[in-house]
């Protein structure tokens, strides 16, 4: 013990020497001036990294947040949520109230709610999931006008859709009997029709992203970067539906202005509902248990992609619009010939998304919608008079 001795950095403490002695001593200036200069360098290493992978490194750290976050979600159960999630959000801000509340004018599923009349009469908007069949109902919607000699129904995206709300606002565009498109959801809530009706066709989000990454990587169009590997890519792209359904565009008039008068203006930009409840979890949950539980009312009808052609049946039977009759066997990207080296890429793409736990994280909203969409879809089927019909005639 004679010999034992305090490190310097706590000798000078026990001495009672300064701060400001200790740090002025040659040694401890060349630590600090060498911690600088790493720092600095540190510094310049990040922001001489190319825009893509800093892009994909901030994408990423924000989509593992979510994640966690949809860890979560995938383990409520909405029953227990009642009304109290319509509650709680009406309070926190108008516009999450817009999100979250029972639509005015929006006709519930036809198979099971009331049916009726009412859905061949309404206007009719079509909620396009990319990659998901969109194009083919699409194709179809404009085929079918055409053959009736109406104009081809709007399409509503990222790049129009603020004009177009902020157009219905001022009462343009009300006698419009389509609405089709990537943002498309919500546009009843501008309509002054007494029935509106949306319907989708969704497809298997893990097959779904396998096709949307390899269109990216051969030319088409992404807001991911194109050259990540599959799984970065998802976590990036994250939950498109659930997205396009909890989307909002900030809208206002002038001062003493009413409905109609021609004063209204929409943001261009669409305002996304993490920023919009500042990445709260429990709103975000709150949200998602409330969307879920809403597909059957949101939506008079939902077809799945797996099943293309039961879903155009019930469809015509829905809106008594010959989607069957017309567009049966058409598929408007499915009949592209792959060679067996891009067949082998897809499936080795699936086969990485199925084992990859932060990819199916990223894409836990999107999952859990499919899932109840696909227990709506049974229920449709089992409701649907046509398709029995149309069996025992087989």
């Amino acid at each position: 013990m004679a010999n034992f001795q305090l490190p310097p950095c706590l000798s000078f403490v026990v001495r009672g020497r300064s701060l400001v002695s200790f740090l002025t001593r040659p040694s401890v200036r060349y630590y600090v001036i060498y911690t600088i200069i790493i720092l600095a360098l540190s510094g310049y290493s990040i922001l001489t990294k190319s825009y893509s992978e800093h892009l994909a490194r901030t994408r990423h750290s924000l989509g593992m947040y979510h994640t966690r976050v949809l860890r979560e979600l995938t383990l409520t159960n909405t029953s227990d949520t009642g009304n109290t999630s319509f509650n709680f959000m009406s309070s926190v801000d108008q516009q999450l109230a817009q999100i979250n509340r029972t639509r005015r004018n929006v006709l519930p599923n036809y198979y099971l709610g009331p049916g009726g009349e009412a859905y061949q009469r309404a206007k009719l908007t079509f909620v396009h999931y990319p990659k998901g069949g969109g194009t083919t109902i699409k194709d179809c919607f404009i085929n079918i006008s055409d053959s009736r000699g109406q104009s081809t129904p709007p399409t509503v995206f990222a790049g129009n859709a603020a004009e177009v709300k902020g157009t219905l606002l001022n009462g343009g565009m009300q006698d419009v009997p389509v609405f089709m498109g990537t943002y498309a959801f919500g546009i009843c809530d501008y309509l002054t029709s007494e029935e509106c009706a949306y319907f989708t066709i969704l497809r298997d989000p893990i097959d779904r992203m396998v096709s949307h990454y390899f269109f990216c990587k051969y030319g088409g169009e992404s807001n991911a970067p194109c050259d990540l590997p599959i799984e970065d890519f998802a976590v990036l792209v994250t939950n498109v539906f659930f997205h396009q359904l909890t989307f909002t565009h900030n809208c206002r008039r002038e001062s003493g202005a009413v409905p109609g008068d021609g004063k209204w203006t929409c943001d261009q930009k669409a305002v996304g509902i993490e920023p919009l409840v500042e990445y709260d979890e429990v709103k975000i949950g709150r949200i998602m248990n409330d969307v879920e539980a809403q597909l059957d009312k949101n939506f008079a009808v939902i077809g799945i992609l797996e099943e293309l052609e039961t879903s155009l049946l019930l469809l015509q039977e829905t809106f008594g619009v010959p989607f069957y009759e017309q567009c049966r066997g058409a598929h408007s990207n499915g009949n592209r010939k792959e060679s067996e080296e891009r067949r082998r890429e897809r499936k080795l793409a699936k086969e990485t998304l199925m084992k990859s736990e932060r990819a199916q994280l990223a894409m836990a909203a999107d999952i859990r919608l499919y899932k109840r969409a696909k227990e709506i879809f049974e229920q449709q089927k089992g409701k649907s008079q046509l398709l029995r019909t149309m069996n025992v005639s087989r």
